[in-house]
């Protein structure tokens, strides 16, 4: 509003100027009252004082002294103009020391103190200012100040465009806006190389090394607008372009400390700061502790919304789209960096700003995977459609998180599928769960694969826990770094297992299954309560109500032929021990086989290298032997598949032969007798009586 009057006031100076010199110049007479002025000018051909003129429309132009050249050109000296109010203009006054120029030029230079005062309350102060008619430009040669109300705005050099209405500041372009009310009054300075200010439309543009700063909060771009409601005296919004950064006001760990991005626009709601957006890429910087580097959240759309809409208020809100990375920092714990589509977070109420993101479409989670010295030896990449977690201690570390939709978890050692899981990053404890349609969780390592209701891996084993349902899938390969397949599989096909329970221990490089636990491959099954297998040595363990089914290659000592059997076996426990390739079974033991029914509280067998081929069998502590006409009681029995021969001892040894229709029984306290034939050998000792008698068949 105020820069029509400027315009127009000098644009009638013009005319009374043209006035007094065409008076001068037609009548060339001294003044009848011809005084001595001060500062006479002895080129001037009219000099006078006290000169008033009042044009047409109203304007008064008053100096206290005035000279009239004979080139056309005029000086007034204390010149001031009063342009009063009418519909089109608001009431102006401009003071000057001195004003020069000519009427046929069209130009005219104000020097000394040039002082402008508009009815609406706008004043400026320079030291120099030129106006030129033809193209209706007032310019300020030396640095100018402008106040109205709550904008103050100084240039190095400026320029009125009293056509358009519109202020250029061309150098060192300065402006302070004074909002709020007197209780709450705040202060926004702004400084660029140029700035262009259009007070009556509400805006003003800034270009070159833009700064703005808003108190707390700073601002910075190649260029900026600023959006005001000229009448409420207060910010509306600012866009900042070209190496844009905003600077937050909070400082405490988890607030705003800058957003950068090519393109930034401010929006302010009631003179408070609302909101922050980015469309094009940007980038959030956070606050941490100490001087350490706090989360970043860079994304392609960014969207901060501040608390309570004050300048002083850190961010509450924040909504990243497409392209969306958010980094934590290494503080007590790894770096970690989650990719996703879309992020919306919300600041907790809580006294550590305890807060929840969620994170949605083509999630990627991505940490590094520590060694035992603290090395990274790789990364752990958890990918999903969501994640929701808590991020805490001031958004710079992450709490617990869940994952669902298509989970992935890859690391150096395993990966796990599931819809469904959740990650306790402290414990470093991942767990996959069965989805509402039923589909259980899977996880892959080096063994093979493992599934259950839910699967839990702690990866710094990695250990690994599976319940309900456990299924289990073992493809283990010999010339896999350390892994052995036990002697009674097979290498190459696939090992099944399922049981209730299910325990990796990566400490002890060992696989438990629990809960009617079964192992098979083929014809080869063991069941028990519990089964472990050891991955470095391929030992096997059973416990509790232990069952197995064994194929075993043995001599057919009728034909001298190698044939295989199968052993079906069963005791309280059972041990394989690969290396040394034996098998035991403790605690009740029984061995059935081809014709071959053993008892005893252990059965031992031993195998040849091919884990396959019987050598020997032990027994021991109330072995019972039962062979097709044959049976046998002792405390220990040894057997040698190569020539057939059972050799027992025992208080005493008793066996007993079917002979027609009876038995022939036979006692002592060390008794041979083969696979083939009927002979029994008795080696007797001193302090015990060999016996053999014949009769009817006693029960054993």
């Amino acid at each position: 509003m105020w820069q029509r009057p400027l315009r127009l006031a000098l644009a009638l100076s013009v005319v009374a100027f043209g006035v007094v010199v065409g008076l001068g110049v037609r009548d060339r007479r001294a003044p009848e009252a011809t005084v001595a002025l001060d500062g006479a000018d002895p080129d001037a051909i009219l000099q006078s004082r006290g000169a008033r003129i009042t044009l047409g429309d109203g304007t008064v132009i008053k100096a206290d002294q005035q000279f009239a050249y004979a080139d056309g050109r005029s000086r007034l000296v204390a010149v001031d103009v009063a342009v009063p109010e009418n519909d089109e203009r608001i009431g102006l006054r401009i003071r000057g020391g001195e004003a020069t120029g000519s009427q046929d030029e069209g130009e005219w230079t104000l020097s000394g103190d040039v002082a402008i005062e508009t009815d609406d309350g706008m004043t400026g102060l320079t030291d120099e200012a030129s106006y030129a008619d033809g193209d209706g430009i007032v310019r300020m040669l030396a640095p100018a100040r402008f106040e109205q109300g709550w904008m103050t705005l100084t240039g190095g050099t400026s320029r009125y465009d009293r056509r358009r209405g519109l202020l250029h500041l061309d150098r060192q372009a300065r402006v302070r806006l004074r909002t709020g009310n007197d209780d709450t009054a705040g202060e926004t300075r702004i400084e660029a190389d140029r700035a262009l200010v259009a007070r009556a439309d509400g805006y003003m543009r800034f270009e070159g090394n833009v700064v703005i700063d808003a108190g707390d909060r700073q601002m910075a771009a190649n260029e900026a607008i600023v959006n005001f409601d000229p009448d409420a005296s207060r910010l509306e919004g600012v866009e900042l372009t070209g190496g844009a950064r905003l600077e937050g006001s909070d400082s405490a760990p988890g607030g705003l400390r800058a957003l950068s991005a090519e393109v930034i626009t401010v929006t302010y709601v009631d003179g408070g700061l609302d909101r922050a957006a980015v469309a094009g890429g940007g980038h959030v910087e956070l606050h941490s502790d100490a001087d350490r580097d706090g989360a970043t959240i860079a994304a392609q759309t960014l969207d901060l919304r501040f608390a309570g809409g004050s300048d002083s208020d850190g961010f509450d809100q924040l909504r990243a789209r497409d392209g969306v990375t958010l980094n934590l920092p290494a503080i007590d714990g790894p770096a970690r960096q989650i990719g996703a589509d879309r992020l919306d977070l919300e600041l907790g109420e809580s006294v550590d700003r305890t807060t929840e993101v969620r994170l949605d479409g083509a999630v990627e989670f991505r940490e590094p995977e520590p060694t035992e010295s603290g090395a990274s030896s790789g990364e752990r990449i958890i990918r999903a459609e969501r994640l929701v977690a808590a991020l805490q201690d001031n958004i710079t570390r992450l709490g617990d998180a869940r994952f669902s939709g298509a989970v992935t978890l890859e690391t150096g050692a395993v990966r796990g599928v599931a819809d469904v899981a959740t990650y306790a990053p402290d414990e470093a404890t991942f767990i996959l769960l069965t989805d509402e349609a039923g589909n259980p969780p899977r996880v892959e390592d080096r063994w093979g694969s493992i599934q259950g209701a839910t699967v839990t891996v702690r990866l710094d084993g990695p250990d690994i826990e599976a319940v309900e349902t456990v299924r289990g899938i073992l493809q283990l390969d010999n010339d896999a770094d350390g892994l052995t397949t036990p002697g009674l599989f097979d290498e190459g096909p696939p090992i099944y297992a399922t049981g209730e329970r299910f325990v990796y221990d990566a400490g002890e490089s060992s696989a438990t299954y629990a809960g009617q636990a079964r192992l098979w491959q083929g014809e080869t099954e063991i069941r028990a309560e519990t089964i472990s297998i050891q991955e470095l040595t391929g030992n096997l363990e059973a416990r509790e109500s232990v069952t197995t089914r064994t194929t075993m290659v043995r001599h057919d000592h009728e034909t001298g032929e190698a044939a295989p059997t199968t052993a079906n076996s069963r005791g309280a426990a059972f041990e394989y021990d690969n290396e040394a390739r034996q098998i035991s079974y403790l605690g009740e033991a029984r061995l059935d086989s081809d014709g071959t029914d053993l008892a005893g509280k252990t059965i031992t067998l031993q195998l040849a290298d091919d884990a396959r081929t019987l050598e020997q069998i032990e027994a021991s502590d109330e072995v019972r032997l039962l062979l097709d006409g044959r049976r046998a009681a002792g405390e220990t029995l040894s057997y040698d598949d190569a020539d057939g021969r059972y050799d027992m001892t025992g208080t005493p040894v008793r066996v007993v032969e079917e002979l027609g229709g009876g038995c022939r029984e036979t006692t002592g306290r060390a008794v041979t007798f083969y696979v083939a034939g009927d002979s029994v050998t008795v080696d007797g000792r001193a302090e015990a009586r060999t016996a053999s008698s014949t009769g009817p068949c006693q029960e054993f």
